[in-house]
């Protein structure tokens, strides 16, 4: 009987020490506040662009005029999951706005004669501008953490891959041609220039500029978190955000029951 008193005292001992440990490893995780959970996400970027050099790959094309320009804003709002002093993944609903001051120059080469001793040349190209487009799309998102400051901030890296497709809008398309005639008058030749102005749909506009009707989306950032309260962080970023970048963007994070 004395015996048998030890052993539940021992047991009734161990399972109580069992408990306090993984009460006090649960105490210590929720501490740290590496412990994740899921949250909502939104962000904010009030204006990217795509830099001339990168619109020749973009748009697969040997020369863009130097008056063109491709700017918008973007909005993203979706799920994550992370945790306060650590990194966060989620998906997120993606929108690119394109600027109505939106234009694409693209040259399709001169057309020259020799006049005399002079050479003179006329310009063919098709000038694209934008009204109401946009893209809508998804984005996955990995925020790594490099490094936490005093447990208030933190410095690292924002890596995203998505897709995207245009929806809504018009563009406006003026084409200048120009070609060589002859002059009665003179009987010589002389330069033609012709021009003309189509209206385009998205998928028209797409086709004419030779790019994909789903766009991949990718972004390397560096980014800057601010914890602001146990369970909401702001984060500002920039850097590459194809197909274009991005000097600045914020990000609202709230994680649930943190």
């Amino acid at each position: 009987m004395t015996l048998d008193r030890t052993n539940a005292a021992l047991v009734n001992t161990s399972l109580v020490a069992v408990m306090l440990v993984l009460v006090t490893a649960g105490v210590t995780q929720a501490q740290s506040g590496n412990e994740t959970h899921w949250g909502i996400r939104a962000t904010v970027a009030p204006s990217w662009e795509i830099p001339q050099r990168l619109m020749e790959v973009d748009f697969l094309q040997d020369y863009i005029g130097e008056g063109s320009e491709v700017k918008g804003s973007e909005l993203a709002v979706g799920f994550v999951r992370g945790s306060r002093l650590g990194g966060d993944w989620g998906l997120s609903y993606l929108r690119k706005t394109l600027s109505d001051s939106t234009r694409i120059d693209i040259s399709n080469g001169d057309t020259c004669i020799n006049v005399g001793a002079t050479l003179q040349c006329g310009a063919n190209r098709d000038v694209y501008t934008t009204s109401g487009v946009a893209f809508n799309g998804l984005e996955l998102h990995k925020f790594v953490s490099w490094y936490t400051i005093k447990r208030r901030a933190q410095i690292g890296m924002n890596l995203g891959i998505g897709a995207m497709m245009i929806s809504g809008g018009t563009v406006n398309k003026a084409t200048t041609t120009t070609s060589i005639g002859f002059d009665p008058a003179t009987r010589q030749n002389v330069l033609m220039t012709a021009q003309s102005t189509t209206t385009l749909d998205r998928k028209g506009f797409l086709e004419d500029l030779g790019v994909p009707s789903i766009l991949p989306v990718a972004k390397v950032e560096l980014a800057v978190t601010g914890i602001l309260a146990r369970n909401f962080k702001v984060r500002a970023s920039g850097g590459v955000n194809l197909p274009g970048v991005q000097k600045f963007s914020v990000t609202a994070i709230y994680l649930f029951g943190n």
